[in-house]
């Protein structure tokens, strides 16, 4: 599960740095719109290093990592509405980046519960 997770968030690192320079390339700087769209660039950052706390297996870094990759899904696809088109690339880039982590993160939540329920040997 490392693997997929080390490779889901360096999709989404990848789509998160297309989104920052595609912000200075299009949007004049010091416009509310400008500062937005760094903000989602920010927070796409703390998603992938939330997803990496969620390497201790910990439940509650995975529960956290789960919850803030589902708000980034959750802000993509508003983004994907707002444009009037869900299929457009950037979206599902985004989409299937956070998606990937929201899998990894609940296959490991249920094999950590599974696990905790079995007696000690």
């Amino acid at each position: 599960m490392k693997i997929a997770r080390y490779a889901f968030a360096i999709l989404l690192g990848l789509s998160g740095l297309g989104h920052s320079v595609g912000t200075f390339l299009f949007y004049t700087p010091g416009t509310d719109v400008f500062v937005w769209s760094l903000a989602a660039s920010a927070f796409v950052v703390a998603v992938i290093i939330f997803n990496l706390f969620a390497l201790s297996g910990r439940p509650e870094h995975l529960i956290v990592a789960t919850g803030a990759a589902l708000v980034w899904i959750g802000l993509v696809f508003g983004f994907g509405q707002a444009i009037g088109n869900l299929l457009d690339p950037r979206i599902l880039m985004h989409a299937v980046a956070a998606g990937g982590l929201v899998a990894v993160n609940v296959i490991e939540l249920v094999r950590g519960q599974r696990n905790a329920a079995l007696p000690a040997v």
